[in-house]
């Protein structure tokens, strides 16, 4: 049924049903009501899809990004993925924690100084946007995560 890859079961899927998911789950990164919907915690006055200049991706350290997701206003979703959630039953015995997924920050090139800085943080995920997934778009199959795009990264979507 699946194969395994990186601890995460794949199914097999026509190319143009995945790529039709890929597009409604980039859709639902641009809708507030999906993003607010799946738990991320957005001020009022932020619009999404969140678009980074090309100039941020010369940042080098972890603390310079988390100034820069903050004054954006992402401090509270920041929180959140600090949060752990700790598992009950047997899943406990095998260290079971869970970590709250919070940003998404698709850039260029994953080898990006923004790219290194940003995937410290706690429940930040950095991809680049030729290996974009819909699972990571939709973690838990519930689209509408908060994501950040650089300005090359939504070219090289488009070109997609």
């Amino acid at each position: 049924l699946g194969l395994e890859e990186s601890g995460e079961v794949y199914i097999k899927m026509n190319k143009k049903e995945y790529k039709k998911a890929l597009h409604c789950a980039i859709a639902a990164t641009a809708s507030s009501a999906y993003v607010i919907a799946r738990g991320h915690k957005l001020p009022k006055e932020i619009s999404l899809p969140i678009v980074l200049d090309d100039s941020c991706e010369k940042i080098v350290k972890t603390a310079q990004a988390e100034k820069m997701f903050e004054a954006i206003g992402f401090a509270d979703d920041l929180q959140r993925g600090k949060r752990v959630k700790g598992r009950s039953g047997i899943g406990s015995r095998k260290g079971g924690k869970k970590r709250a997924k919070s940003l998404l920050v698709v850039v260029h090139d994953i080898n990006s100084p923004i790219a290194r800085a940003a995937r410290n943080l706690a429940g930040v995920d950095v991809v680049s946007a030729s290996k974009l997934r819909v699972i990571d778009l939709a973690p838990g199959t519930k689209a509408g995560r908060l994501a950040a795009y650089t300005k090359s990264s939504l070219e090289q979507i488009g070109k997609l």
